[in-house]
């Protein structure tokens, strides 16, 4: 899907949002794409569209941000955790931040900027979304 600006690209990150829900563990969405793809983007307007009111910005030196999320927009979620893998030295890092106790988490979602850092951590069921320029426009892949 070629999408032209941001305005499309937090629209399409609440689509996504009405087509998931919570499950009996976290759900997880891995986040591909060079630095200025979007990626950020699309979690802001993920984490928008579940009632998150306060800054989104990408946790780069914490690593990991949690957010409470507005129970009537929600959608059954209880929580979302956006974490951002890009100056992760090794996955170590992320299980010392409790990772593998957070994707045990139920009605918990997980948003991971880069990913493909740390495929070898995340769930087999995971949700990813690759972002690639095409110029301007930004083309998204999403695989459930």
């Amino acid at each position: 899907m070629i999408l032209n600006s941001e305005q499309e690209t937090v629209a399409f990150a609440k689509e996504v949002a009405e087509k998931i829900g919570p499950q009996e563990k976290a759900v997880v969405i891995g986040l591909e794409g060079n630095l200025g793809a979007g990626k950020t983007t699309f979690s802001k307007g993920l984490l928008q569209s579940l009632g998150v009111n306060e800054p989104i910005i990408s946790p780069t030196f914490l690593l990991i941000k949690e957010y409470q999320l507005d129970q009537e927009k929600a959608k059954g979620f209880k929580k979302a955790y956006h974490i951002d893998t890009y100056r992760l030295e090794d996955t170590g890092e992320l299980n010392a931040l409790q990772l593998q106790e957070i994707l045990k988490e139920k009605d918990a979602l997980v948003l991971v900027e880069w990913a493909e850092r740390a495929k070898d951590l995340l769930p087999e069921d995971a949700i990813w979304v690759k972002i690639e320029h095409k110029g301007e426009a930004r083309n998204f892949e999403i695989k459930y």
